[in-house]
């Protein structure tokens, strides 16, 4: 793997900028379906004329949003995790510690993507949709497309984050 993309330290340029570019996305949908929903509101009980397939739009958008977000809270660390037990480690027991974690996280993530993709594209081979309770059907492999996409960066980040802590490691010894 080329040095460019790793420098700068902790996961580097070409990590922190995927994640950084995932998590502006995410915000922006999540602002999005904020407004969606709030039109939705106002027009369902001020206008008594709601707004057909919003909530079916809505779902098509989450795994967009959650995906998106996953891939900054690994880079940054900062989701949920045993740091109370891993904080005491030493340096060189922790640094393993999380490559053992990180490598369980990709092998389960590289299984969930591969399923993710069949199952997308079973969803797309037979034009799977969903009806809007109104007047057209919304395609459901939106959203089976945004899992798969999802999953896939962020086991891209996880394989990407995977050299720091190796590096750390032999620096370590």
């Amino acid at each position: 793997v080329s040095k460019m993309l790793f420098a700068e330290g902790e996961g580097g340029r070409c990590n922190r900028s995927l994640s950084l570019f995932t998590f502006f996305v995410s915000g922006v949908l999540l602002l999005t379906i904020s407004l969606i929903v709030t039109v939705d509101v106002i027009m369902r009980y001020v206008f008594l004329s709601p707004i057909s397939g919003i909530l079916e739009i809505e779902r098509m958008m989450m795994p967009y949003v959650c995906f998106c977000a996953f891939a900054y809270a690994f880079v940054h660390r900062v989701h949920v995790r045993m740091s109370l037990v891993t904080g005491r480690l030493p340096p060189r027991a922790r640094r393993i510690n999380e490559i053992i974690a990180d490598l369980i996280a990709l092998t389960g993530c590289g299984i969930i993507t591969y399923g993710a993709w069949i199952y997308f594209l079973e969803s797309l081979g037979i034009k799977e949709v969903m009806a809007s309770g109104g007047d057209f059907w919304i395609p459901l492999w939106l959203g089976k497309m945004g899992f798969s996409i999802g999953i896939t960066l962020f086991s891209f980040v996880l394989v990407l984050k995977l050299e720091t802590p190796i590096d750390q490691l032999v620096l370590l010894s």
